[in-house]
């Protein structure tokens, strides 16, 4: 019996199938692919959803997204963690983490996704919200963190 193989995009969209809604796997695997990065799912964090740490020394940028999230958590987490890379790869260090330009980059890419109508709705009105005044995380956005949260599998 031969073997099938599979193309790079199969394998990264089967991998992140298991912790992205459906609907929005193919956009998380083509930032995958256009952009060279370490990408990990990693243990859940306490102080932290995700992170982004440039390369260097010409090593690749690395982003790290805690896997014990929800998925709608899991895709805007990874969402801002990709904006930050993009903001880095055009700034570099010259603007602030989460300033203008990082905001401008994370409207980009959450835009799409919002006028998708394929989020439930409460999650679409709070990610809309939050563009008015868009915070560094979404824990520090208390109403899409309340509404988030109910997306969590129950602690067992």
């Amino acid at each position: 019996m031969q073997k099938q193989r599979y193309t790079r995009k199969e394998q990264v969209t089967e991998a992140f199938k298991k912790y992205v809604p459906e609907a929005f796997v193919a956009v998380v695997v083509d930032l995958f692919l256009a952009f060279p990065v370490k990408f990990k799912i990693v243990n859940g964090r306490k102080t932290k959803l995700g992170d982004f740490r440039a390369g260097l020394n010409h090593e690749k940028h690395q982003i790290t997204i805690n896997g014990d999230l929800n998925p709608y958590a899991f895709l805007i987490t990874t969402l801002h963690e990709f904006a930050h890379l993009q903001t880095f790869n055009v700034y570099h260090n010259r603007v602030a983490p989460h300033g203008e330009e990082w905001k401008m980059a994370y409207r980009k890419l959450l835009l799409p996704i919002i006028q998708s109508q394929q989020l439930p709705h409460d999650i679409q009105q709070a990610l809309e919200q939050s563009l008015v005044n868009t915070k560094a995380s979404s824990c520090t956005d208390h109403h899409l963190s309340r509404v988030l949260h109910t997306y969590d599998k129950p602690k067992e």
